[in-house]
């Protein structure tokens, strides 16, 4: 695959038609302009299934009238639904100090939501939003890393990844599995996508995916190389 500038959109008229004219039709890049709109999930690395959705992130920082925005802009479509929610994320803190007896430290760190799901043009659509710049939530970061994995893995990872995905499991679960980096290597996944992740019993796959942000391209072949061997 060749490296991709996933906030012009126009590269998915080539990656798939169909889903760059309901893009088009809606005209949803356009009506959320001001809240800096980027596609994400399994589309724009051409590895969706039948029922993906078409997965749209926003920055908002009053998400009360972002939400407002989309209701007036697309309650209309079919099967429209929205709520607000929390991504909850816990993260050790070492303790310092012979005086500070026990283990680490646990801080429970929470950043609101708000979602909406429709149907248009034949194809299902989530809006994602969050205070955070898209270009740093986890579903444009996730994106980003998993292009990389791709171009340097080549044709048969592209192809062992979406054999995986189309069994059922879900995309950065998938990655990680496949990968060697979780304890579990077949079988389906219930975790959520990216803004609603839980961990598993060993590894957090959308965490550890954000891991290999900083890996070179060397090494992340070497890591390919030895998952594809296996």
């Amino acid at each position: 695959m060749a490296s991709i500038d996933f906030t012009d959109i126009s590269y998915l008229e080539d990656v798939n038609p169909r889903a760059f004219q309901a893009i088009s039709s809606l005209r949803i890049l356009n009506i959320l302009h001001n809240f800096d709109p980027i596609l994400v999930g399994t589309f724009p690395l051409k590895l969706e299934k039948p029922t993906s959705d078409l997965d749209v992130i926003c920055s908002a920082e009053d998400l009360n009238a972002f939400a407002h925005f989309v209701q007036e802009s697309f309650s209309n479509a079919k099967d429209f639904t929205s709520e607000f929610g929390e991504i909850t994320k816990r993260k050790q803190i070492e303790r310092k100090g012979e005086e500070e007896p026990g283990g680490p430290l646990e801080s429970i760190e929470r950043a609101p939501y708000f979602c909406a799901n429709f149907t248009s043009n034949g194809f299902p659509f989530e809006i994602f939003c969050q205070s955070l710049p898209t270009r740093r939530q986890n579903g444009f970061r996730h994106l980003v890393i998993e292009q990389r994995l791709l171009d340097i893995g080549g044709h048969p990872f592209f192809d062992k990844v979406k054999a995986l995905l189309h069994s059922g499991v879900k995309t950065e679960p998938g990655f990680v599995r496949l990968l060697g980096l979780d304890n579990r290597r077949s079988g389906s996944d219930e975790s959520h996508n990216n803004a609603k992740s839980q961990s598993d019993d060993t590894v957090d796959p959308y965490e550890k995916l954000l891991e290999l942000e900083e890996w070179s391209d060397e090494d992340l072949h070497t890591l390919i190389t030895n998952a594809m061997q296996k």
